[in-house]
């Protein structure tokens, strides 16, 4: 084992030894053990199996907590052509408001906790409507602000029959930047209920490094557009899975410090 982790700090990722606890997003923990960095790992350890809201939260109450890590390591990591900000969406204003950037190390960026830590984040809803699946909704284009959305589309009773042998009837989310041009990705419900930074859409680790000081950098991936659908996908599909109507929601982020 020791042998492993030395190739890996050798021939991978070699993260840099840093004072007091870490945690890393998404996944790749091995780097950090590698690293010989103290790991405290936040409940739902990666973040893409954090796919329901109570996870979410769970995830998101640790780093409000004296024991939260004094480092992250992150990097934009996701599986089966996810919606990249949805794993852990609802962790990342907490991290952009209570942590810096420090350095990148091969693609991760290194992020320190601020003095003055553990403070929540307030959300100022602007926009709450019912929405139908497949329907083109326009946003309100604003490149000043992050809008941090949530989704809370529902099964029906036989769609959660069905989920009980399957998985999930799959649904898409179809972005549409404001050049017009146009992004599609899987939309996993349980993760979109609880809440992410949706305008300007990330995508990579970079561009999550804007987000701290240089926002502006990001303004053509300013949403200004999307419709959630499930038209063609799957199998049972004309069984209709999930109801037709949903709630969205869109909030504008307001920091503390």
């Amino acid at each position: 084992t020791y042998d492993k982790l030395n190739e890996i700090k050798a021939t991978q990722v070699s993260l840099p030894l840093v004072e007091g606890s870490s945690d890393i997003y998404s996944y790749d923990q091995t780097y950090l053990f590698a690293s010989g960095n103290k790991w405290v790992p936040r409940p739902v350890f990666q973040s893409y199996t954090a796919y329901s809201s109570k996870l979410a939260e769970l995830n998101e109450m640790h780093l409000l907590k004296d024991s939260a890590p004094r480092n992250i390591f992150f990097a934009i990591q996701t599986i089966d052509n996810r919606l990249p900000s949805l794993d852990d969406g609802l962790s990342w204003p907490v991290i952009l408001n209570n942590y810096t950037p420090v350095n990148i190390h091969a693609g991760i960026l290194q992020l320190q906790q601020k003095r003055n830590k553990n403070i929540a984040v307030r959300k100022v809803e602007i926009l709450k409507r019912e929405v139908h699946l497949n329907e083109e909704v326009n946003m309100p284009i604003d490149t000043a602000h992050m809008l941090f959305a949530s989704f809370d589309i529902r099964e029906t009773f036989m769609g959660k029959m069905i989920t009980s042998f399957y998985r999930p009837e799959p649904i898409e989310i179809t972005i549409t930047f404001i050049d017009n041009s146009k992004k599609t990705y899987r939309f996993i419900p349980g993760m979109s209920q609880s809440g992410f930074i949706f305008s300007p859409l990330v995508e990579n680790t970079e561009e999550f490094s804007l987000l701290f000081n240089e926002i502006p950098r990001l303004r053509q991936k300013t949403v200004k557009s999307f419709k959630v659908s499930n038209e063609g996908l799957g199998f049972r599909n004309k069984i209709n899975s999930w109801k037709p109507e949903y709630t969205f929601s869109l909030n504008k982020i307001i920091y503390s410090n």
